[in-house]
């Protein structure tokens, strides 16, 4: 099979690249103004897509590698999976700043040195990020709430059982002390008020 020579295809591979740069940060500034505007953002995940595929095929690794996870990040904004944070704007902004350099070190035959693995995971990592639900009503979690209330109410069960169980033992006890006295005065002589009219 014989290698085919990509060098000819670099000139129109940065041509191609400088216009969708372009059309990133274009796209980019456009949605800091309105976040919500679903047609800019599906015109630079497609030139996101386009230019890691260009690279792809120039054998650029470090240009698809960023340019793959710009087409991930902004692939899940557009799906609704993912929102634009002002710390996932910027990531966005400078790693297409990153490819820039990269571009333009293919015609300068510079030695640039990019993470581009580290730019990747930090895109995605913060596209993935969500804030956490609010407690409802403002007061605890739902779990702990309810947690709570399960407590209260094994409380209040618990003082019920104690209160049973101390008029078990008054009761008992009065019938003990009424057996105790002798038949022939127990017409006469009635149990201490204290065991009659226990305080419960």
């Amino acid at each position: 099979m014989t290698d085919i020579d990509l060098s000819g295809f670099m000139g129109r591979f940065r041509d191609e690249a400088k216009e969708l740069l372009q059309k990133l940060t274009d796209g980019l500034l456009a949605l800091e103004r309105d976040p919500n505007d679903k047609e800019v953002v599906a015109e630079i995940t497609r030139a996101a897509h386009t230019l890691k595929g260009n690279a792809g095929f120039l054998e650029l690794t470090e240009i698809n590698k960023i340019a793959h996870a710009m087409e991930d990040v902004l692939a899940a904004i557009r799906d609704g999976e993912a929102e634009i944070t002002p710390e996932l704007f910027d990531l966005l902004l400078s790693a297409r700043d990153e490819i820039d350099n990269l571009v333009q070190a293919t015609a300068s035959q510079e030695t640039v040195s990019v993470d581009a693995e580290g730019i990747a995971q930090q895109l995605r990592e913060a596209a993935t990020k969500k804030e956490a639900p609010s407690p409802p009503h403002g007061g605890e979690p739902a779990d702990e709430a309810e947690e709570g209330e399960g407590t209260q109410k094994k409380k209040r069960a618990t003082v019920t059982i104690k209160a049973d169980t101390r008029r078990g033992l008054t009761n008992a006890l009065s019938s003990t002390f009424a057996r105790s006295v002798p038949a022939s005065r127990n017409d006469s002589v009635a149990p201490s008020p204290r065991w009659r009219n226990p305080r419960i």
